[in-house]
């Protein structure tokens, strides 16, 4: 697994889920696929919608549960464990 930082450059609120926008470097953007799984803090995550160097993430009510995960806001690094296969 790549370890690798992130940005999030959107947060989308969507009832008691949200929707994650995350950029990654561009030299990183060959790892990106849709529905690939990364682990972020401890959570296995399907990535989606995939545009060059960014992605998006759903995170589920249970997932923000955590509270790292529930304080991701806009501007916040997160750090990606994302398989570099």
């Amino acid at each position: 697994m790549a370890k690798i930082e992130g940005l999030v450059k959107e947060v989308v609120i969507l009832g008691d889920s949200k929707d994650i926008l995350i950029e990654i470097s561009e030299g990183l953007s060959s790892l990106l696929s849709e529905n690939k799984e990364v682990l972020i803090s401890g959570h296995s995550i399907n990535i989606k919608d995939v545009s060059k160097n960014r992605f998006k993430i759903n995170l589920t009510a249970e997932m923000l549960s955590s509270t790292y995960l529930d304080e991701i806001i806009y501007g916040s690094k997160i750090a990606i464990n994302l398989e570099s296969k």
